[in-house]
């Protein structure tokens, strides 16, 4: 298995979020023939305060695509949950159907550290 095959969401020091060897902290969703995972990110404009970027990007091509539709189909719903807090969201997808989102994990990012199963769904 090669390293974009998987997924690997660790909490991260003050700098940026890091790869840890499997000590309990690691969440790790592998993409295979049947399913292929996709992140969405939401992290604060270093520049403006009140400025937000956001990040989708899957694994594969189905994923990345499924990022995108799942953001533009549920904002409201992540306002509602996260208002203007950071956080991530991971999705499981069907390949080839970009609609087939399920939130699988969901965090509050703090300071560039990901607060691990802060929100976590099933």
């Amino acid at each position: 298995m090669s390293a974009t095959d998987r997924l690997e969401l660790v909490a991260g020091d003050r700098t940026a979020p890091q790869a840890r060897p499997n000590d309990g902290n690691r969440r790790q969703f592998l993409k295979t023939k049947e399913n292929d995972y996709a992140i969405i990110l939401k992290i604060r404009n270093s520049r403006f305060e009140n400025h937000f970027y956001f990040g989708c990007a899957g694994l594969g091509g189905s994923g990345t695509a499924a990022s995108a539709w799942y953001l533009a189909e549920n904002w409201e719903e992540f306002y509602k949950r996260f208002g203007s807090k950071e956080f991530l969201v991971v999705i499981k997808v069907s390949p080839d159907n970009d609609t087939s989102g399920i939130e699988v994990f969901s965090s509050y990012v703090a300071n560039n550290v990901l607060l691990v199963d802060a929100t976590s769904a099933a």
